[in-house]
């Protein structure tokens, strides 16, 4: 839980109090907006001092934190809190990692909406087909009623209308979303106190039960040297929980067989390090990476194994900034490559360089078809045809 605080950036106080409150019960609950307050959240191990803000002096709060580990109760009472009185007017429940997907795809859109029109991207007609871009099957196995495991697919390309769509540092960005989710009749009742957490972020019941996936690529322009962001986070039923975000480079080095991951500065990439030292001391290594895989994992790679409630409150708060941090990151490095000219620089690169960058989308492209490790889960839920078209068609098409 000291986790969830130390990662919710607390610039607001209200918003943050209430994120805390949404995980706790039996807390004292604040009255603070728009006058100088005090309030002292206790809660078992955790102490939050919250002192001496106002709107006069700004939204920023000091805080001081004390605590020791979470106790195994505290750590319960964070996966399973009382449900507040208008849960049941919430809505249906939204998958665990919807904000992920949302977040990656508004901020997105936002560069390509702004004066400068960076990246100019829209969502290409036609390119995920409507009988792949949504499907719903009954959720199997599951204790809630009426329960669905839904999918979710969308893309973003350089607009057809665009003029300088060679040069765009995008050649795609595409997620899917895999929600278990329950229907506004189950969002209440003892059974699923268990299985849905309150957000106080959307107003919805988060359903952290069952089958929940996102995988959100962006993948470069193939004439730049730029890596692709990746972020494949799965979680299971039994609250298992798989974290990888990555810069995964397509250049590979004769001598290491590594991966070159080449960035625009030594101050991104001092900066890309620090991220990864921050949020590996969270998310401890998660084991071996096969080595087929090794080569398209960079030293910055988030790869973690996460279980339980403690697990569950990483995800939705430490995962949740490093997923925007490094994509935070490689947005700024997008941004470089458009302004640099685009084809201008392509111009310059070696030719061997650019072999390779051809050669490196065209392997990554066919490794991940051939072990994407959600194939069985999709076949399972949605058929063979269904998942051999999503994965060849969609998710890992060439150029």
């Amino acid at each position: 839980l000291v986790h969830y605080v130390h990662y919710n950036h607390l610039d607001n106080l209200d918003q943050s109090l209430s994120l805390c409150y949404s995980h706790l019960s039996g807390s004292i609950l604040y009255q603070m907006k728009n006058h100088i307050a005090f309030t002292i959240i206790i809660i078992s191990e955790v102490l939050v001092d919250v002192r001496a803000w106002s709107k006069t002096h700004g939204a920023h709060a000091q805080l001081h934190l004390q605590s020791r580990r979470p106790s195994q109760a505290l750590l319960r009472l964070a996966n399973n809190p009382e449900p507040s009185e208008s849960s049941s007017s919430k809505g249906a429940a939204a998958g665990l990692y919807r904000q992920f997907a949302e977040y990656g795809w508004e901020r997105l859109l936002s560069s390509s909406s702004t004066n400068n029109n960076v990246l100019d991207l829209s969502e290409p007609q036609g390119f995920v087909p409507s009988e792949l871009a949504h499907q719903s099957v009954p959720a199997r196995g599951s204790t809630m009623p009426d329960a669905t495991v839904n999918i979710e697919v969308k893309a973003l390309a350089p607009s057809d209308d665009s003029n300088n769509a060679d040069m765009n540092p995008i050649r795609l960005a595409r997620y899917a979303l895999l929600e278990t989710i329950s229907s506004p009749s189950t969002t209440s009742g003892e059974h699923t106190q268990q299985q849905n957490m309150q957000d106080e972020n959307n107003g919805k019941c988060v359903c952290v039960s069952g089958i929940q996936v996102l995988n959100f690529v962006i993948f470069p322009n193939e004439t730049m040297d730029l890596p692709v962001f990746g972020a494949d986070l799965v979680t299971l039923p039994g609250g298992k929980h798989l974290v990888a975000i990555d810069f995964q480079p397509l250049r590979v080095s004769e001598d290491t067989g590594d991966g070159i991951l080449n960035l625009s500065s030594t101050d991104v990439e001092a900066k890309l390090k620090s991220l990864h030292e921050k949020y590996s001391a969270v998310l401890e290594w998660g084991g071996d990476i096969p080595e087929p895989a090794r080569r398209y994992f960079s030293q910055n790679a988030i790869w973690s194994r996460q279980s339980g409630a403690e697990g569950l409150v990483l995800v939705k708060t430490a995962v949740l900034d490093a997923f925007k941090d490094y994509l935070e990151v490689y947005m700024d490095e997008l941004s470089v490559a458009a302004a640099a000219g685009g084809c201008g620089v392509n111009d310059a690169l070696d030719g061997s360089i650019k072999n390779a960058l051809v050669e490196g989308n065209a392997s990554y492209l066919a490794y991940r078809k051939a072990n994407d490790p959600a194939r069985p889960m999709l076949k399972s839920l949605y058929g063979e045809e269904f998942t051999e078209r999503l994965i060849s068609e969609v998710l890992f098409k060439g150029k």
